[in-house]
């Protein structure tokens, strides 16, 4: 198994991806779930191109980057002085987010006791000038847990319990406040970095041990999952079928084969498969419903991030600019809820319309060969950073677009142009 892994470690994110991605579709189409979608010609039509294109800018790109030199001494590459200013502001970011924790009705106590009130306290703790500067020097926290993580010997003892210190603040920021989305982008995130110390051999961990231990996290953020599925509810919720049944954004079919029946001390996890049918697959709904809207225009940039949209809107005082995102123009124009989610491939498209949108996916996948390839055989801080980013934005591709906050905005786009910039000033 090592042999084949290491004969295909160029190619291990596409082939991960794409199984991941598929499996999500096929959950979407075969599932207990119908979210009686009516133009599934044009939407897997769609998700065959957008996957065409994604694979074919990576396959680009790994034709180009595969022959890199692999160089022994991977720590020359490492700016050290950047490394510890990234690892200050780190710190910052961290005192912040646990002082605003500190005074705000977030605590752990709380999300045990009430996973309801945990969850909207979390939501309503957002804002002000304090959460706008918490949001700001989150912009390292993804490229330092990836940086940090596939160069963790290169590390300062100082920087290693820095890293212990932020995959703490991750989980726990999750736990209270009865969110998912940390502790998911946390695992993305480990797990390739773990590859990628693996084939660099700075880990000594049998494939088949590193995979029993990654389903072990799994497991454990399936049964984490269950437990707020059940809940996060006015009223904890004593059979998942039976609640799920009554759901107006679709149909349960109750008998399908996908539909868990564990039982006994296992029959916590039914409730965590059941609602993560829905969190992984429902997104495609809202892209359907997207794709059968009529073209409206663009805003060329601002229309693919919450975060920008919302505050060009606000600059021009002008709510309707906010329809130049399918987010808020599904809400407006056909009553798609806005609390669910509508895929990455119609955020972009918001900006570059769906068929422009394949030329971004193929620059993505470009970007994903090229910053695995040189993460591996000579990491820098910003091929890191950039391998993080566009890693975790295709394991989001069906849920939204990553770069959704102030924050998440200037790091992903942020670290792309230095990435691009670098490589071209290079050559």
């Amino acid at each position: 198994m090592f042999q084949i892994l290491t004969n295909h470690k160029y190619l291990l994110p596409l082939y991960l991806w794409l199984i991941y991605s598929i499996t999500t579709i096929l959950v979407f189409e075969f599932g207990p779930l119908d979210f009686r979608v009516e133009n599934k010609f044009t939407l897997y039509t769609y998700l065959f191109f957008a996957h065409f294109f994604s694979a074919l800018g990576y396959l680009k790109s790994y034709k180009k980057y595969k022959l890199l030199n692999d160089l022994k001494n991977k720590s020359k590459f490492l700016n050290k002085n950047n490394l510890n200013f990234i690892s200050f502001i780190i710190v910052l970011s961290l005192i912040i987010g646990f002082y605003r924790d500190y005074t705000s009705d977030v605590n752990l106590n709380l999300a045990i006791e009430d996973t309801l009130a945990a969850s909207e306290a979390g939501e309503l703790r957002g804002g002000g000038w304090l959460g706008y500067l918490n949001g700001f020097l989150n912009v390292f926290k993804l490229p330092f847990l990836t940086i940090a993580l596939i160069n963790f010997r290169n590390l300062t003892k100082f920087q290693k319990y820095l890293l212990i210190v932020l995959v703490f603040r991750l989980i726990f920021a999750s736990i209270v406040g009865s969110t998912r989305h940390g502790i998911f982008m946390l695992i993305i995130i480990v797990f390739f970095s773990l590859l990628a110390l693996k084939f660099n051999n700075q880990i000594r961990i049998s494939f088949k041990k590193l995979f029993i231990r990654i389903f072990l996290v799994v497991f454990l953020f399936l049964v984490y999952s269950s437990y707020i599925s059940i809940n996060r509810n006015l009223r904890p919720i004593d059979n998942m079928v039976e609640y799920m049944s009554n759901n107006d954004k679709y149909e349960l079919d109750t008998n399908n084969f996908l539909i868990p029946k564990f039982t006994g001390n296992l029959e916590l996890i039914n409730a965590g498969v059941l609602t993560g049918y829905f969190y992984f697959t429902h997104a495609y709904k809202g892209l359907s419903e997207a794709l059968s809207l009529p073209f409206k225009g663009t805003s060329l940039f601002f229309g693919h991030s919450d975060f920008t949209i919302r505050n060009l809107a606000r600059v021009f005082s002008d709510d309707e600019m906010l329809n130049y995102s399918y987010h808020y123009r599904l809400s407006n124009e056909v009553s798609y809820p806005k609390t669910l989610w509508i895929t990455a491939y119609a955020w972009i498209a918001s900006d570059l319309t769906f068929i422009g949108s394949f030329f971004l996916l193929y620059f993505f996948g470009s970007l994903l060969a090229s910053s695995w390839i040189r993460s591996l055989k000579a990491p820098t801080l910003i091929s890191c950073s950039v391998f993080g980013w566009i890693i975790y934005f295709f394991f989001q591709t069906n849920i939204t677009f990553v770069p959704a906050d102030l924050g998440a905005f200037i790091s992903f786009w942020g670290s792309i142009f230095i990435y691009k910039f670098k490589i071209n000033t290079s050559n």
